[in-house]
């Protein structure tokens, strides 16, 4: 029988979280958002530029960009 009893003994543990992962996951997200913006621009520049051409076109950007 030992001479000392733990009555509230909680095991600490340390969890370790990795901020990498999320780190990278973002600059991705961020990477894509930046095309999708560019590409978007390019086609705005080549609506622009179908409308200079020929003014009796008309297009829509919903149906262009879909």
């Amino acid at each position: 029988m030992a001479s000392y009893e733990l009555v509230q003994c909680q095991p600490k543990t340390f969890k370790f979280h990795s901020v990498k992962s999320a780190i990278q996951r973002e600059l991705i997200r961020l990477h894509r958002e930046k095309e999708k913006k560019e590409k978007i621009a390019k086609r705005r520049e080549e609506i622009e530029q179908l409308v200079a051409e020929s003014p009796e076109l008309e297009i829509s950007e919903e149906t262009f960009f879909g």
